[in-house]
């Protein structure tokens, strides 16, 4: 029962980050801020419900550095970046 719900949570979950972090990649590479900030905060909700804090927290950061230009973004993209390359490391070991 849990079990079985969680381990789909967690297969959802990948699922979602990587397609995200793809979408991710071409919005900064075209500077497409609302992209980039409509990204930052589905992750940040998704990291929310899947337990991960860090990931969440670097998604705010992301959405936090774009209310005010594209000037300083590469920065906190680049970590939500390295966090989503870690959970997904993580969420392979449950799988």
């Amino acid at each position: 029962g849990d079990l079985k719900t969680a381990k789909e949570m967690s297969a959802l979950l990948a699922t979602s980050l990587k397609e995200d972090q793809a979408k991710l990649k071409i919005a900064a590479q075209t500077k497409d801020k609302k992209e980039l900030q409509a990204l930052a905060h589905r992750i940040h909700g998704a990291a929310s419900y899947g337990g991960t804090p860090a990931l969440k927290e670097a998604a705010k950061k992301l959405e936090v550095s774009l209310q005010t230009s594209l000037d300083h973004y590469k920065p906190a993209y680049q970590n939500l970046d390295k966090r989503i390359k870690q959970t997904l490391l993580a969420l392979k070991k449950v799988l």
